[in-house]
């Protein structure tokens, strides 16, 4: 089989120049495992920050070098376990592996527990599948396990204008939320056209003082959550640093209504003394997203199951929508992971003629 595979002897090198494309035996599957050909797997922003050798990344989540990367895929059942029967040879099937493993998404056969999968549904195809789980499954655990969000509260995201953010703030407006976007070029306006017409959308405008704006729509109050997008796991620095529109954590709690939550994917968040006296004063909340902590204790597996299974519901219904995907094979792990980095949603694609005998 052909694999992606990160490897150590890269003298220090950064993004594709870590991975090589080599032909390799199939990983073995033990009797509680299946084993999966892999049909698409979704290139998400910890995938891109591991492939650029992100020491944080790697010593956080990660063993050491060689593994194959990657995490969210879709495939078909080749060969099951002695001692499972939960999935059948044939089944397609949705997988979302633990950070930590060896044997990754990034190849055309995956050893994987049933803990770990569900049934694809037929009328989609895979690269929806896996984008939608991917990106879905980080505003999904932001907006109904961080925040709490609530029907008729309101809601600012900073620095949605990717998938991840795209997909969140869908998740906000379908429980009846008022939400609040941040622009900051055109490209980011542009970027919520298919929703923008929502009664309850609102995108602040380039030259628009967010604050401001957000006062002035609250009466006053503030917004009673935050979700602060704003930072990656692929470089060590925001995302967009240079952006006048995102806010700062004065100006992040001065947002925040009384016993508001906030939200965010900043682990080296620091904050003032004075800072944290507004927030005390509020009542305010603080939180960090996390996927990892989702999927590495195994303890809040089923809640994964169940969260996955809802967002491939929602998308099969059409009340999440996604940006088409850039697909690449496998040989063009370069220019996938350069598109990637700018948190598109890209998908590699396997090829179907293959055989794991």
């Amino acid at each position: 089989m052909r694999a992606l595979v990160l490897d150590q002897n890269t003298n220090g090198g950064r993004g594709a120049s870590c991975l090589t494309l080599t032909d390799t035996t199939p990983p073995a599957c033990s009797s509680e495992q299946f084993l999966v050909g892999v049909v698409a797997a979704a290139i998400a922003p910890f995938d891109v920050a591991v492939c650029y050798r992100n020491e944080q990344a790697l010593n956080d989540f990660t063993h050491s070098v060689p593994f194959v990367p990657g995490r969210v895929f879709s495939g078909i059942v080749e060969q099951n376990g002695l001692s499972t029967r939960t999935f059948e040879r044939g089944d397609s099937v949705i997988g979302f592996l633990s950070s930590n493993v060896k044997n990754g998404a990034f190849a055309e056969f995956v050893p994987i527990q049933s803990e770990h999968l569900v049934k694809k549904p037929p009328s989609l195809p895979d690269e929806s599948c896996v984008a939608v789980v991917s990106h879905g499954f980080v505003g999904h655990i932001a907006i109904h396990q961080n925040l709490r969000l609530l029907k008729d509260e309101t809601l600012l995201v900073l620095n949605a204008a990717h998938l991840a953010g795209h997909l969140a703030v869908q998740l906000a407006l379908g429980i009846g939320c008022k939400v609040f976007v941040t622009s900051q070029t055109a490209e980011d306006v542009l970027f919520f056209d298919d929703i923008r017409l929502h009664k309850n959308l609102r995108v602040i405008g380039l030259n628009e003082k967010v604050v401001d704006v957000l006062m002035e729509e609250t009466g006053g109050l503030g917004c009673d959550c935050i979700l602060d997008f704003t930072y990656s796991h692929q470089r060590s620095q925001y995302v967009v640093p240079s952006y006048s529109s995102i806010l700062s954590d004065r100006e992040i709690i001065s947002a925040l209504a009384v016993h508001g939550r906030w939200a965010t994917t900043n682990h080296h968040l620091e904050l003032f003394p004075t800072e944290t006296k507004a927030l005390h004063l509020k009542g305010a909340t603080v939180s960090f997203i996390c996927e990892h902590s989702w999927i590495l204790p195994g303890t809040k597996q089923g809640k994964v199951l169940h969260i996955m299974q809802y967002l491939l519901e929602q998308l099969e219904r059409n009340v999440l929508r996604l940006k088409p995907a850039r697909v690449f094979g496998l040989e063009r792990y370069e220019e996938a992971l350069a598109a990637a980095e700018d948190l598109n949603n890209v998908v590699f694609k396997m090829e179907t003629n293959r055989s794991f005998v």
